[in-house]
């Protein structure tokens, strides 16, 4: 359960870098970049991951870096 939990959020993350936006809704629930990062940050999601969450968030965001500098995003 909880690597699906992740798993949602980085496919959030991705979906928002595809579709070239900040911000998107997805079946009435609310995603963006502010949201995903706070998640990342939070004692939750370092309680369902046995590795420290800002490992997988600089990936993210490296991801985003490229994807806006290849210009994907705005």
């Amino acid at each position: 359960m909880a690597s699906a939990i992740v798993r949602q959020a980085v496919d959030d993350w991705r979906r928002l870098i595809r579709l070239k936006r900040q911000t998107c809704n997805v079946t009435e629930i609310n995603i963006s970049f502010v949201e995903i990062r706070q998640f990342f940050n939070s004692e939750y999601c370092n309680v369902l991951l046995e590795i420290d969450p800002l490992i997988i968030l600089e990936q993210l965001e490296k991801e985003l870096r490229e994807a806006r500098e290849n210009g994907a995003l705005i």
